[in-house]
């Protein structure tokens, strides 16, 4: 299992990306961001490139949790993919993707954590 944790850091939500960021330059601004701090943590971590299936779970912990159907998992996972962890995120190497959110303890700060699972299921087809 590989735990990458983004803290200072309130997750995305489609909510806000959709709605709130207006103009496609500026969510293009929002992905790139995302993008970047995947890339951060992941070089900070020394993460290996992956060559097998994963399943990946997207944990965003905030003061007000998101609904999980909201989380922007895309984001996230294509800094895995431009990062070199993931060599795609099309079905062959990605399982399953899972959202999970959670309140944070008081006077915690707000935090992202993507962890990356071996699939159980290595053969897509």
């Amino acid at each position: 299992m590989i735990l990458i944790t983004i803290p200072n850091h309130k997750a995305v939500g489609w909510n806000f990306y959709i709605h709130k960021t207006g103009h496609w330059a500026r969510r293009g601004e929002v992905s790139n961001t995302i993008h970047q701090l995947v890339i951060a943590y992941v070089t900070c971590q020394k993460i290996k490139p992956i060559d097998y299936r994963v399943d990946i779970t997207i944990t965003a912990h905030s003061k007000k949790p998101l609904d999980p159907d909201n989380i922007c998992a895309k984001l996230y996972i294509d800094g895995l993919v431009l990062s070199s962890v993931l060599k795609d995120d099309s079905r062959k190497f990605v399982g399953k993707v899972s959202l999970e959110s959670l309140k944070v303890k008081p006077g915690q700060g707000e935090f992202v954590e993507i962890t990356i699972e071996k699939s159980d299921n290595q053969n897509p087809e």
